[in-house]
């Protein structure tokens, strides 16, 4: 039988030589050669007892051979051969029709393996591991909370499923499938029957997981053993499509902790690096600002987090990450969950859609090629409101909601229009463009994002407040456009609605009227302005 491009093929290995502890005592590997002489090494992983299994996806199609061995010279169970054909994949999923997801340098966004430019749209799932219920579910329709959400995700057109293992979290059930607290050992049997089925899943999806492993502490005096963690699961899960996203919150910020966590995580990266021959994209869920590692070769993405208050929906962070930082791709990878308290200036209060759209549209605006979104009740796996429970995040902690609830936040299906317009247009060309607009008022510098590609034939105008812009002085014109006729069309990030189409000339002075706002269904509402050249 033969294995489709792109899709895992399996491999059972077993020796008769007992090791006291085989996930640390042997290391297996498969070597693999294609078509066009295509060399892949694969490292196996130890599933239990006596068994060990590799696990790769064929990148070319035709057939594969492979030899497998072991750095033990005296086990010679593991000198094994043979071959698998592969064969055009036959589904529908973008992540197996194109390929892997990499990062090719100079470019500022990610792309699958043939070229295609990849959208990054997540929803955070911190607590998928242990928390989130495979084969139960406590809300109507829904036959598994994990299943289901990713069901309806996958509806809604996002991409990523951005998650951690959060091993040592107190608020996850602590060291869950480490046998002892110093990490030497694994539970074969939570990879066998918990997390195999839900990477398993999210591959089957068509998502692609964001991976963490733990949050920054996790390291301290367990350098070797998280190492040793790493290089297990990307035996395991590595031929699945990947992100490896390191630990949380890195590298913290104690001034006395960060070198030290710098550094033993850096050799972390470099262990995945060594181990990943489909070298999988990979960053680090920083905390909160992101400027270490940009000159690193293994660094081949930002992930930006600017947390939960008000100052955070600023684009100017974006703009000096990208001044500083022309060539590499950031992503916004968190920031003001839906319905979690946020910390705002005057008085606390909860994130509505609002906020979040605001938050999403301004990161790829100002230069993101991607954002993850978050709902509180699906952050941090809560399974309902009936107990209140700090160390288990069951009780009304940070923000109010449960899974339940979460997963039709509003929020969460504008994030699916908002990726719906970019894909319309060649998203992956824009750059900041604010110039182009001569209206000289502080509300509107402030407020309104706007991005063009190069020739200015596409300009893309976010307008957080319209009711807020028209009440200055007046909209003012657009400059710089070349002479020709114009599409204008709002677009509606409520409904995923476009409204109020015209054409409009710019002559040779290069100037386009600001055309009439569509009627506003509440005072203050956000729209997107979409201007393009009539070819």
């Amino acid at each position: 039988m033969a294995t489709e491009q792109w899709r895992v093929y399996e491999i059972d290995l077993t020796t008769s030589v007992l090791y006291s502890n085989p996930y640390y005592d042997v290391q297996v590997k498969a070597v693999f050669r294609g078509p066009n002489e295509e060399v892949i090494e694969r490292p196996a992983y130890w599933y239990r007892d006596s068994t060990w299994k590799v696990r790769f996806a064929p990148t070319a199609m035709g057939v594969w051979t492979y030899e497998t061995y072991c750095d033990d010279s005296e086990n010679s169970d593991f000198d094994t051969a043979g071959q698998e054909e592969c064969v055009a994949y036959t589904g529908d999923k973008d992540i197996y029709n194109h390929g892997f997801i990499q990062s090719e340098e100079g470019k500022i966004y990610l792309e699958y393996a043939d070229g295609t430019p990849f959208f990054w749209l997540g929803d955070t799932h911190w607590y998928f591991a242990n928390l989130e219920r495979l084969d139960e579910s406590n809300k109507e329709g829904f036959d598994s909370q994990f299943k289901g959400m990713i069901d309806k995700r996958t509806e809604q057109g996002y991409t990523v499923y951005q998650c951690n293992l959060n091993i040592t979290d107190s608020a996850s059930g602590g060291v869950y499938f480490l046998e002892d607290h110093y990490f030497t050992q694994i539970d074969p049997d939570f990879f066998i029957n918990v997390l195999d089925p839900k990477m398993e899943y999210i591959a089957e999806s068509g998502l692609v997981p964001a991976l963490g492993y733990c949050w920054n502490q996790v390291i301290d005096d367990h350098e070797d053993d998280v190492r040793q963690l790493a290089a297990y699961l990307v035996a395991r899960y590595g031929a699945y499509p990947m992100i490896w996203t390191l630990g949380g919150e890195i590298p913290g910020t104690d001034e006395s902790t960060i070198d030290n966590y710098l550094e033993v995580w850096r050799n972390v990266a470099l262990q995945i690096q060594s181990d990943d021959a489909y070298n999988h994209p990979q960053s680090v869920h920083f905390a909160p600002l992101s400027y270490y590692y940009q000159d690193e070769e293994w660094l081949d993405f930002t992930m930006i987090q600017l947390g939960h208050g008000d100052k955070d929906t600023s684009v100017d962070f974006y703009y000096r990450y990208r001044e500083e930082n022309p060539t590499k791709p950031m992503v916004m990878a968190e920031i003001l969950y839906e319905n979690l308290f946020s910390a705002h200036y005057d008085a606390r209060r909860y994130n509505n859609d609002t906020i979040v759209r605001q938050a999403g549209y301004r990161a790829i605006q100002a230069g993101c090629c991607g954002f993850t979104y978050g709902a509180q009740g699906i952050w941090n796996a809560r399974w309902s409101l009936d107990t209140v429970d700090t160390d288990t995040r069951e009780g009304d902690v940070f923000g109010r909601g449960s899974w339940v609830e979460g997963i039709d936040l509003p929020g969460g299906q504008q994030m699916s229009y908002l990726k719906q317009f970019y894909d319309s247009i060649p998203w992956y060309e824009l750059q900041p463009g604010n110039e182009v607009h001569d209206y000289d008022n502080a509300m509107f510098e402030s407020n309104v994002v706007i991005t063009k590609n190069s020739d200015q034939s596409i300009v893309i105008v976010y307008i957080p407040d319209v009711a807020g812009l028209a009440l200055g002085l007046g909209k003012g014109e657009f400059t710089g456009f070349p002479e020709g006729d114009y599409r204008t069309v709002f677009y509606n990030p409520r409904t995923g609605e476009y409204s109020n189409e015209l054409v409009e000339t710019a002559d040779s002075t290069g100037i386009l009227a600001f055309p009439d706002f569509p009627e506003m269904d509440e005072p203050s509402q956000d729209f997107i302005l979409l201007i393009v050249k009539v070819e």
